[in-house]
């Protein structure tokens, strides 16, 4: 499995994209400061995420929002894509 996150420091006002296999990890190496990008920008608070079934959909998924500047876009995708799908499954499932 793998993600596809969008975390943000409020403290800030910056937010970040990113990929991987094990979210927890993830964001707590960020919240280290062992991330280059995010170094010294934190705290940093994950706001959402998606889940994929192989690394090549999520970098491509990755690329095309990191080359999205809307943030409210970007929230709206990682906050309510979760409800979306649930909401898509239970009335196909009827």
């Amino acid at each position: 499995m793998h993600y596809l996150y969008l975390i943000e420091s409020e403290k800030y006002d910056r937010y970040y994209i990113g990929q991987t296999s094990n979210l927890k990890d993830r964001v707590q190496r960020h919240n280290e400061n062992r991330c280059k990008y995010t170094r010294g920008k934190g705290p940093w608070e994950l706001v959402g995420f998606k889940t994929f079934l192989t690394r090549s959909e999520v970098v491509k998924e990755e690329n095309r929002l990191k080359k999205t500047k809307n943030k409210e876009y970007l929230y709206y995708y990682f906050k309510y894509a979760a409800f979306v799908i649930l909401f898509m499954y239970y009335h196909n499932s009827r």
